[in-house]
């Protein structure tokens, strides 16, 4: 083909003709060495630039679907080619679109013939599409990841409530997520102590998720939390770990007593332990 091509299109010497038919037969071991696309590209009688020869992967990883021998080159398109014929000189690492608009890398030689004129060239494509579509993904992750931050920093109170909201929300569901994980484990436990020292952790994890909890319903997060419904929610959740804490007690003057689990266990003196009952908080 590329013969006939030359032939047709170039005024190429029978020595010149030669020359890029023995450089058509290692287009493939080209190929294969680089793993990227390999061409020979003609230079017509009229200036323009002619695709002569063709050789690559047949595959996925392929910048080409079809043969693009026989195809006129545009300047436009790809401009290592003719900066190469310009400057008689390598040309590499310009970006190109082929001629199935795919975005490619392309590294370029001039061959000379007789008398040091060009008489082609020799290109090396590495196709780009994927690692362009991969840079606009970070490129919006990284516009959104700005916008978040700036939404943040916004000083309109409307906006630092919904802010505030959101994160809120978003690590409830990610302690929500760690204590199911830890429930997992603790079914699966053989050991009755570690079974139990995992329920445990699993009610500590849910009694910080009921906080975040809290606050993402709180329409002013950022100023106030109804005390009682918080203490309600950490009681319930560390109810199981303590099975003996006593139920809250109203005092009649519209106050109410939670005692705080654990606490009173611990807080004795001289090793001693007080009266878990004694240990708690008023509303």
């Amino acid at each position: 083909m590329l013969r006939k091509l030359c032939n047709a299109y170039a005024g190429l010497s029978a020595q010149e003709l030669d020359r890029l038919c023995r450089l058509e037969e290692e287009l493939p071991l080209i190929a294969q060495l680089t793993g990227e696309n390999v061409f020979i590209d003609c230079l017509a009688r009229d200036g323009r630039v002619l695709v002569a020869a063709q050789a690559g992967q047949a595959d996925e990883g392929s910048a080409y679907r079809e043969k693009v021998v026989g195809q006129w080159v545009l300047p436009q398109r790809e401009p290592a080619v003719f900066h190469a014929i310009r400057l008689m000189a390598p040309v590499r690492d310009l970006k190109a679109i082929t001629q199935e608009d795919r975005v490619v890398r392309q590294n370029a030689v001039p061959i000379r013939g007789e008398g040091g004129r060009c008489i082609g060239v020799l290109i090396r494509e590495r196709d780009i599409s994927r690692d362009l579509l991969q840079e606009k993904k970070f490129q919006s992750l990284a516009r959104s990841y700005e916008q978040e931050n700036l939404s943040l920093r916004s000083p309109q109170p409307l906006r630092d409530d919904a802010a505030l909201r959101e994160i809120h929300h978003r690590v409830k569901n990610n302690l929500q997520l760690v204590a199911s994980i830890l429930n997992l484990q603790a079914r699966r436990a053989s050991d009755s102590a570690c079974r139990r020292l995992l329920g445990e952790n699993v009610g500590r994890v849910l009694s910080i998720a009921a906080i975040h909890d809290i606050l993402t319903q709180n329409k002013a997060c950022s100023t106030r939390v109804e005390s009682r419904n918080l203490l309600e929610r950490l009681r319930a959740n560390l109810l199981p770990l303590y099975p003996r804490i006593p139920a809250d007690r109203d005092l009649g003057d519209g106050r109410f007593c939670f005692p705080l689990p654990g606490y009173g266990q611990r807080r004795g003196t001289g090793g001693q332990r007080a009266d878990h009952q004694r240990a708690g908080t008023c509303l």
